[in-house]
């Protein structure tokens, strides 16, 4: 977690926060839109994480973490994971599962 309202002149600007638990590439990284204490994140790890940043510390665990099927295979993009906008604390995704479907978290 970068705070890029703090210039770093010519230098790299250095991390506030680092969350903790993926090992592949994420999909998706979204703070949550009334209070922006949590964070979702979605990976090629198969893994949901959700994380407490009502606090930031140097180093993030995740809350929790579920499983789930992002391999999307090369035709089609990786899910995302979005806040659902009218439902605080909702998250929304595509599934892999079949039938295709929508997953309310």
């Amino acid at each position: 977690v970068f705070d890029m309202r703090s210039p770093g002149g010519k230098s790299l600007v250095s991390p506030v926060s680092e969350l903790m638990g993926h090992t592949k590439s994420l999909s998706t990284c979204v703070w949550s839109p009334s209070s922006g204490d949590q964070v979702a994140t979605l990976a090629s790890d198969d893994k949901l994480r959700l994380y407490d940043t009502s606090n930031l510390k140097p180093v993030i665990s995740p809350q929790c973490a579920v499983k789930h099927n992002n391999q999307t295979g090369r035709w089609l993009t990786p899910l995302r994971l979005t806040w659902h906008p009218l439902r605080e604390g909702v998250l929304v995704s595509g599934s892999m599962q079949r039938p295709r479907q929508i997953e309310m978290w």
